[in-house]
């Protein structure tokens, strides 16, 4: 009967070593997972950034091309 208690003890006592390994494996997958959340919001905001540059880069290039044709209707205008 004791062989057996100390067997179920032995058990128990893998077991929950057992757990605590798959604990600390769940913890340690949930702060992965919150560092890659953090990384792909972080290049979510430099794609938001890059985005909104790409925009003001496309108003600047319609803007140039305004003024230029202005400017070659003018020249045209004097001739």
């Amino acid at each position: 009967m004791q062989n057996q208690a100390a067997s179920y003890q032995n058990q128990l006592n893998t077991l929950n070593q057992q757990k605590e390994e798959v604990v600390r494996q769940l913890n340690q997958a949930n702060q992965d997972k919150a560092n890659m959340t953090q990384q792909i919001n972080d290049l979510n905001s430099k794609l938001t950034a890059a985005q909104q540059k790409t925009d003001e880069l496309s108003q600047a290039v319609t803007d140039a091309q305004q003024t230029k044709d202005l400017s070659d209707d003018a020249v045209s205008a004097t001739k």
